[in-house]
């Protein structure tokens, strides 16, 4: 008698831990992707608010005057309602490297990630951006 393998129930027994281990770590993997795309959006909104600084530091250094955001143009040249991937790239007017992948314009204030889980807008009587709830 070769008693050198495992039985057919102990394959099955460690087939099936493994299964339930693999069933309890799925919440803890979808919540990665979540955790993700809300890292996405604080990272945006982080460069976003440090080039808003910028620009104020540059223009209050260069004319003595803080910067009147009410009424600005606009960061970008990319139509309302469009991804800024297939027409141009977000925040081209404040940031060197754009965003070009998974953000939207709303319109001149506001942007969307794709997949509606944050938006970011721009407040024009404060000069500051914001993480929101999309509408």
């Amino acid at each position: 008698m070769n008693d050198k393998g495992f039985t057919l129930i102990e394959l099955i027994l460690v087939i099936a831990i493994l299964g339930i281990l693999a069933v309890a770590a799925m919440p803890k993997i979808f919540s990665l992707t979540t955790d993700s795309i809300n890292a996405q959006a604080e990272g945006l909104l982080g460069g976003l608010q440090s080039a808003v600084a910028l620009k104020e530091a540059q223009q209050y250094a260069k004319t003595g005057n803080q910067i009147n955001w009410i009424g600005h143009p606009g960061f970008d040249s990319v139509p309302f309602g469009q991804l800024c991937a297939n027409t141009g790239k977000c925040f081209a007017g404040l940031l060197k490297d754009p965003v070009a992948k998974s953000w939207k314009k709303v319109d001149k204030n506001n942007y969307q990630q794709k997949d509606k889980a944050n938006c970011i807008k721009f407040s024009e009587g404060t000069g500051t951006f914001a993480i929101i709830t999309c509408p």
